[in-house]
């Protein structure tokens, strides 16, 4: 019959069951106590005797505790690091990610940036892109569209309205006056032609011939 000492005290010194003194842990491999050794932001937990991963709560084991990551830093679970968020951005808790702000997403050398003219940013491939040949990008529609001096697209072709229609920014079409207006280029609008103006020649308006 053999005599075996507990797992919290497993090796016998002066006749009695004793712990390994930390930071040493007991090897039942080659029955003794060994130095330890963890990953980075582990630490031996005395009670399982095995390294445990910090707490998200307090995530960096700083040689005696857990503690909380650096002012400025966030912790990226997966890899189970503090790291910096880019510059001019922040750091969303709810999604777990830096964010930078729409007026700048796009990150080089670790700084928020704007996209360089004409390219624009895309939400959905999380890059810089390009629009199609013959397009601009829309800020108001979020997505290329046609420029304003040829609004109208026609068969993948964006051209202008033809007299006496204007481009409608609302209805998004090349629309028409009501019956008795005219579309004012000048004022970009509808209306009657000023008394001092009173002729319409399909375009402007004018003023009467001198001889009327």
């Amino acid at each position: 019959m053999k005599c075996v000492c507990p797992a919290n005290a497993p090796y016998i010194q002066g006749g009695r069951c004793v712990a390994c003194e930390y930071p040493r842990t007991w090897n039942s491999r080659t029955n003794q106590c060994v130095a330890y050794s963890c990953e980075e932001n582990q630490y031996w937990d005395v009670n399982t005797n095995k390294c445990t991963w910090c707490p998200d709560a307090t995530p960096v084991w700083n040689g005696n505790k857990c503690v909380v990551c650096p002012t400025g830093t966030f912790y990226f679970r997966d890899r189970h690091i503090c790291m910096t968020c880019p510059a001019g951005s922040y750091f969303n808790e709810t999604i777990i990610r830096c964010i930078c702000p729409q007026s700048a997403p796009y990150v080089y050398n670790n700084t928020c940036l704007p996209c360089r003219y004409p390219s624009y940013w895309n939400p959905s491939s999380r890059q810089c892109d390009t629009c199609a040949a013959g397009l601009v990008y829309n800020i108001a529609l979020r997505g290329c569209g046609c420029p304003e001096d040829r609004p109208n697209l026609v068969n993948g072709v964006c051209t202008g309205c033809r007299a006496p229609l204007f481009w409608n920014s609302d209805k998004q079409i090349c629309d028409s006056c009501p019956d008795g207006t005219h579309y004012l280029i000048d004022e970009q609008r509808c209306g009657q032609c000023p008394a001092n103006l009173p002729l319409w020649n399909g375009k402007y308006c004018v003023k009467c011939p001198d001889h009327t």
